[in-house]
């Protein structure tokens, strides 16, 4: 889409940020999880987590941004983990979420010494076919997992 730029989070984003993920989620994931599951989730997208995160080097974050406001965004913690990847749903099929897969996979491959063999998920039931369209495969038997009371897939793109 003409006029997405994409780049990295700052400080005075992640209020803005916050409420568009959690918009995303209670649409289009919350349903599947439990309660508690729901509070945790909650908990790790507050301002202040997603803060905390980016200070201490845990994740880094991108934000696509048209228009000057937030409509998506792919978190990566610990240089190879997806933690948080969500567009808002006026932006779907647009190709916003493969510009910021891919360019959160060349910041990974780019800034890192060592060499990344894999790029992990825990995908959301509503969201395992995106990630299969991204290369990615379900580990194991490919069944949702629950862990207090967030419900998954784990799945992993091996790189070459």
């Amino acid at each position: 889409m003409e006029g997405v730029q994409i780049e990295l989070l700052k400080e005075e984003e992640v209020e803005e940020l916050s409420e568009v993920i959690l918009e995303v989620f209670e649409e289009f994931v919350a349903g599947d999880f439990l309660e508690e599951g729901i509070t945790l989730f909650k908990e790790f997208i507050s301002p202040v987590s997603l803060k905390q995160r980016e200070e201490k080097g845990i994740a880094f974050t991108l934000v696509a941004k048209y228009q000057g406001k937030i409509i998506g965004t792919i978190s990566i913690k610990d240089k190879d983990h997806i933690a948080l990847f969500f567009v808002n749903k006026d932006y779907h099929r647009q190709g916003i979420g493969k510009s910021l897969f891919y360019k959160a996979l060349d910041k990974i491959l780019s800034s890192d010494a060592r060499q990344i063999k894999k790029i992990t998920v825990n995908a959301y039931a509503s969201s395992a076919e995106v990630y299969k369209s991204l290369g990615f495969k379900p580990l194991a038997s490919g069944e949702p997992k629950e862990t207090n009371g967030i419900v998954y897939v784990p799945m992993e793109l091996t790189l070459q």
